[in-house]
């Protein structure tokens, strides 16, 4: 169902699923130059007694208002919505929705209880070339998957990051570029859950190591013959460990999934 959030001086687009009346909440957060809808192979999967939040980000999707070039920015406005859903609340993030969900657990906020970061790092340095690629309008999904992922799955995908502006993107790449953590990373405490491609050029594997290392409280699962949009390429996986995370997290039996 979509919904509304009303904050500030912005009106966010949502799509909830899940148990509407849940008391935990996972909110998820996507990458750059994309919207929510990257998360359609999760919305309608992963429910464990849960409500599910995915967030377009200002300027994404559906939502409104000026696009933000500063991680902590949109970091501040995620945990104003945290705020308003309840307190035991699950961030999801994917690539820079990876880097806010960091930056939420930093503030060491009690609501946060838990982080999955997928094809995400602690840095996340952006190559000249790929601004290059996004100001000429050429983009980067030939750099988002592996080599065995089907063209009937990267096509559906694309068709979400042609959709968004350029000037958009960019915004997204800038905010990227300037995230680092490196150095304040081991202060996380939440329980996070690690999910890496192992075929991800945008975010190697060894990004997620770097994390699952400093991260005292974390695991980590290495996902095969999959690229920077491993939630796209492998949903079965990625699902699988994201829902046993939140069992775990919320001290439920591990049914099977």
């Amino acid at each position: 169902m979509r919904k509304t959030i009303i904050l500030r001086d912005y009106m966010l687009s949502c799509i909830e699923t899940g148990d509407a009346d849940a008391e935990w909440t996972v909110i998820f957060l996507h990458g750059a130059c994309c919207d929510c809808r990257i998360w359609r192979k999760q919305m309608w999967t992963i429910s464990s007694h849960v409500k599910l939040l995915f967030l377009d980000l200002p300027a994404h999707g559906l939502s409104d208002g000026e696009p933000l070039d500063d991680v902590n920015e949109m970091a501040q406005l995620v945990m104003d919505v945290v705020h308003l859903v309840g307190e035991s609340v699950i961030l999801c993030g994917h690539s820079m929705g990876g880097a806010i969900a960091q930056t939420c657990a930093l503030r060491n906020e009690g609501s946060v209880k838990g982080l999955v970061l997928i094809g995400t790092g602690a840095r996340l340095k952006v190559s000249s070339q790929i601004f290059e690629d996004v100001e000429s309008g050429r983009g980067f999904t030939h750099m988002l998957y592996s080599k065995s992922t089907s063209e009937e799955k990267t096509s559906e995908a694309n068709a979400i990051f042609s959709s968004v502006p350029a000037e958009v993107c960019y915004k997204d790449m800038f905010a990227c570029n300037a995230f680092d953590l490196l150095d304040k990373v081991h202060l996380i405490n939440q329980r996070t859950l690690i999910i890496s491609g192992d075929e991800d050029l945008m975010t190697p594997p060894k990004y997620a190591r770097f994390l699952n290392d400093k991260i005292k409280n974390s695991e980590l699962v290495l996902v095969k013959n999959a690229g920077h949009m491993v939630g796209w390429e492998k949903p079965e996986e990625v699902n699988r460990a994201i829902y046993l995370f939140i069992k775990r997290i919320m001290g439920e039996p591990l049914n099977a999934f």
